[in-house]
């Protein structure tokens, strides 16, 4: 988890330098609670053609993994 924790920040860094390089963050936990809003925020982001439909429907919640010591 530190491994990955560092190489995030080196990539969240490296791409804040990058201002030619559009970003979205997305995060997993308000994808699964809203794949509709999520969906739009992707269309309007990447454009056509993007199919909401599909990434709406591409969303299970059911497959979320819980972490340990969670209900």
């Amino acid at each position: 988890m530190q491994t990955y924790t560092r190489q995030l920040v080196r990539v969240q860094n490296w791409l804040k330098q990058r201002p030619e390089i559009p970003v979205l963050a997305v995060n997993y936990a308000q994808a699964c609670a809203d794949p509709a809003g999520t969906a739009a925020r992707l269309a309007q982001f990447l454009g056509e053609p993007f199919d909401s439909g599909k990434a709406v429907q591409a969303v299970d919640p059911s497959l979320r993994r819980r972490r340990r010591g969670s209900t």
